[in-house]
């Protein structure tokens, strides 16, 4: 079972929305116990969005592989939208990621892949952040993301 980390909702903010995805905190994992968001509510509303990685410190020899995730059109199931590089910091840093539905955005995301009922690249209606931390370390990060609408 996953640690579910409650977010807050989507602050409007000049055609724009932004939201802590996952809060600052330590985060320690002893089993391959994944760290994930609530669900982000409303994101069929932006075109497209950005984000940062913030790691502020590391214990040990880890890794932090982070997936944005979308709900299917069955509304139960999620799929991977975008996974970004595994990251494997030494100490503090940062990772800023970005997408934009303009096609196939990774060679393993193929239309065949994607969960039935999932028809497009499109932002769909509620997003998540699954996180998954070297077993046995610790690591200080967060995630931020900003959402665009269309035409900004």
């Amino acid at each position: 079972m996953a640690q579910t980390i409650v977010t807050g909702t989507l602050r409007m903010s000049s055609g724009s929305s932004r939201v802590t995805a996952i809060p600052s905190a330590v985060y320690t994992v002893a089993s391959s116990t994944p760290i994930q968001s609530t669900a982000i509510k409303g994101t069929d509303r932006y075109e497209r969005y950005h984000g940062l990685i913030d790691v502020t410190a590391v214990s040990g020899a880890t890794t932090l592989d982070v997936y944005i995730q979308g709900l299917a059109a069955d509304g139960l199931s999620w799929f991977d939208m975008q996974h970004i590089t595994q990251l494997a910091p030494t100490g503090a840093m940062q990772q800023i990621f970005s997408y934009t539905p303009v096609g196939v955005q990774d060679a393993l995301l193929t239309a065949a892949s994607m969960p039935v009922g999932s028809t497009s690249f499109t932002i769909p209606s509620q997003m998540r952040v699954w996180c998954v931390l070297a077993t046995g370390t610790s690591m200080t990060f967060s995630i931020t993301m900003e959402f665009i609408r269309r035409g900004q």
